[in-house]
């Protein structure tokens, strides 16, 4: 991957989210996809999160179909600069009432989106799930694995996680401010998490159970944990930097990092429809095209439908409710369309994608 075209235009790989995109928006590619996946699709190109009425700066990720359209920013006048994600097509920046509205009819311009705090999704998980089996009689513990997990702060010197923890990285500064923002890696030492969410997370990932005598092992105890924390709160340019970072350092074949899934356990319980170009969904469709398996909790908003996670709707995530002992879904966990309503939907998610 070089510095000005995505490993999707590339055609070797199979996969190309542009192509996808044009077959949502248009007839011309309805073969792609079903009537009913493209009636539940919302290309809109400007959020409709932003307020237009409102006064002052708006701060957006605006997503392009190719990291050569972004240098159009260059020309406008941005008081607070912008911030140019390294790998994906994807740019941070204070923009103006007026400036929303111009740079979304741009050609080369996909969306214009909000930046918003994410929800935390978790609660307890295990038993059911027969990991202890899969462990002990098929031996899968994780081994060999390179494992992310993108969240809140993290306790490096954690016992769980000791002679397996791969990186703990943390983003420092403002991108949106006099110095550039930058991760850094804090290590084994760095213990930062004062809400317990970043830790609980990796715990339940690739914990080892070393400090509760095994009671409390996580689900792949043998992997090599990336930590990502983006602060105390999930904030979207932040998750964005994560991802970003993650396909950076998977494209260097001087880095010794090969991850094969991305765990999240955050995101927007909220009854709207799956836009490919809403910024996170094109950076876990970049994640899906380099063979990483990007995973989402559906979300604790249930049990309505229409409560899943907007990120989690995407045909390439893989999508986790919450489940009771006997391996019926809980209360809390969000749901989706229900089967029996009276609406277009698409359950083929095979088709979908």
């Amino acid at each position: 991957m070089n510095g000005n075209t995505s490993r999707l235009d590339d055609p070797s790989q199979g996969f190309h989210r542009r192509t996808v995109i044009k077959g949502v928006g248009t007839v011309v590619a309805g073969s792609m996809l079903s009537d009913s996946m493209r009636a539940s699709t919302d290309m809109s190109t400007v959020d409709d999160e932003l307020d237009p009425s409102a006064s002052g700066l708006h701060e957006v990720l605006v997503v392009f179909d190719s990291r050569d359209a972004m240098s159009r920013l260059i020309d406008l006048e941005l008081p607070d600069g912008r911030h140019e994600y390294s790998t994906l097509p994807i740019t941070y920046a204070a923009l103006s009432t007026d400036q929303v509205r111009s740079v979304a009819g741009w050609d080369g311009v996909c969306r214009v989106r909000k930046a918003v705090e994410l929800e935390y999704f978790n609660d307890d998980s295990r038993g059911a799930m027969g990991v202890d089996a899969v462990q002990r009689e098929l031996g899968y513990d994780g081994s060999s694995v390179d494992a992310v997990v993108i969240d809140s702060r993290f306790i490096g010197p954690h016992p769980d996680f000791e002679g397996r923890l791969e990186s703990n990285w943390q983003w420092v500064d403002n991108p949106l401010g006099t110095r550039d923002a930058d991760w850094i890696d804090l290590d084994s030492d760095g213990d930062t998490d004062n809400l317990g969410h970043g830790t609980h997370c990796a715990g339940i990932v690739a914990g080892d159970g070393s400090a509760s005598d095994g009671r409390w092992r996580g689900m792949a105890p043998g992997a090599r944990l990336s930590v990502y924390s983006t602060n105390q709160a999930v904030y979207l340019p932040y998750a964005i930097g994560a991802w970003d970072h993650v396909l950076a350092r998977a494209a260097d074949p001087d880095d010794d990092f090969d991850p094969a899934v991305i765990s999240n356990s955050y995101g927007v319980a909220r009854d709207v429809r799956y836009n490919p170009n809403d910024p996170l969904n094109v950076a876990t469709w970049e994640a899906f095209c380099h063979g990483i398996v990007p995973v989402f909790a559906a979300g604790n908003s249930g049990p309505d439908a229409d409560t899943l996670s907007r990120f989690a709707k995407a045909p390439h995530v893989l999508c986790v409710a919450a489940t009771r002992d006997d391996k019926h879904v809980t209360g809390f966990s969000s749901r989706g369309r229900f089967p029996g309503e009276n609406r277009e939907t698409n359950y083929d998610r095979k088709r979908a994608l």
